[in-house]
């Protein structure tokens, strides 16, 4: 919810503009966002634009690779070995435990390989906003990896208002 501060300051700023997000939930209803990526992260629409700074922790994955050879006949008697890069192990570094409100935005990598209720990727497809060099600027959307997606929305019956307008 805004207050007349806050409204006053989104007039100010004005249409279009990145509109710099509080990192702290919004009351009952409204989920916790906090970015464990090295990156500002802008989730964009034909309004605005809305920001969540890098939280200063980084979740990522730590991998221990594992080489491998796979023998290849090329010919008789010759025998040619393909390196094989294996990844035995994974480990999980700097994702703290599922908090209650809290959704974690993290790399795609990580919300792959976890697959948890509580994280979130930025929406890398051919939606996102991109500069000259190819580099995201923003996003149109946030996607989860996790099994039970809907536990996402638990908090949020705005959705089922909003879908049930629609019918």
């Amino acid at each position: 919810m805004l207050n007349t501060e806050g409204i006053k300051k989104l007039i100010a700023i004005g249409y279009g503009l990145v509109i710099e997000i509080l990192n702290q939930s919004k009351g009952e209803g409204y989920m916790k966002f906090v970015n464990l990526t090295p990156h500002d992260i802008v989730i964009s629409n034909d309004y605005m634009n809305i920001k969540f700074p890098p939280s200063g922790i980084v979740a990522r994955i730590e991998t221990t690779y594992e080489q491998k050879l796979i023998p290849y006949e090329v010919d008789y008697g010759v025998t040619f070995y393909i390196p094989c890069q294996i990844t035995p192990r994974v480990k999980v570094v700097n994702l703290p435990e599922p908090k209650e409100g809290v959704i974690y935005i993290v790399s795609n990598y990580v919300a792959q390989v976890v697959k948890r209720n509580d994280l979130v990727a930025p929406l890398t497809d051919n939606t996102a906003e991109r500069d000259e060099d190819g580099n995201i600027k923003s996003v149109k959307a946030f996607q989860s990896y996790a099994e039970d997606r809907e536990v996402l929305f638990e908090y949020n019956d705005l959705y089922e208002q909003f879908k049930g307008a629609l019918e």
